[in-house]
């Protein structure tokens, strides 16, 4: 049972980076955070109007993120950051 547990979960984190590698291609991603353990913990996005609003919330929802607008461009552990909108996706639980 252990190993298909296991087996699940290494399919599912193959499957989302698949997922964020083919979109990656036709998203504008500016930026991609990852903690310490490589794992990603925030994008920020890029706004084209070829895809529109629900096509960024979408890629989120799909990667388990909570997507904001306006958000944070900045690295999730940054002391200083400059005060912009950005449409992010924030990741949680990966902190």
């Amino acid at each position: 049972m252990k190993f298909v547990l296991i087996t699940f979960v290494i399919l599912m984190c193959l499957v989302a980076g698949l997922f964020i590698y083919l979109d990656s291609d036709e998203l504008e991603i500016k930026n991609v955070y990852t903690n310490s353990s490589g794992e990603i913990v925030k994008i920020v996005y890029e706004y084209s109007e070829e895809f529109g609003l629900d096509y960024y919330e979408n890629h989120c929802a799909g990667l388990g993120g909570e997507f904001a607008e306006c958000g944070n461009p900045c690295h999730p552990g940054a002391e200083v950051c400059e005060a912009v909108c950005a449409m992010t996706c924030t990741i949680s639980g990966q902190d």
